[in-house]
């Protein structure tokens, strides 16, 4: 597994890399699910869409931190191994 502190420092890491990057629903959406752990269900009810209009966000959220974190790759390890 990953460690406390290794968290904090990805989080931190993701934290610069995701400001200008995603929009402001996206934020929402990768936080709630890679950081609060919440269901594509649970988010699209609360937005009221369908979880794979949530999972598209998500995906895209994700492909475009992974192009702003490239040079990171612990950080598109972490992530992918979600």
């Amino acid at each position: 597994g990953i460690s406390q502190m290794e968290l904090i420092h990805l989080r931190d890491i993701l934290n610069d890399a995701i400001e200008g990057v995603l929009t402001p629903l996206e934020l929402w959406i990768f936080n709630a699910i890679f950081i609060e752990r919440q269901s594509l269900r649970a988010l699209g009810r609360q937005i009221n869409r369908p979880k794979t209009t949530v999972a598209r966000i998500r995906d895209g959220a994700v492909k475009k931190l992974r192009e702003a974190l490239q040079d990171n790759p612990s950080i598109v390890e972490y992530l992918e191994n979600q």
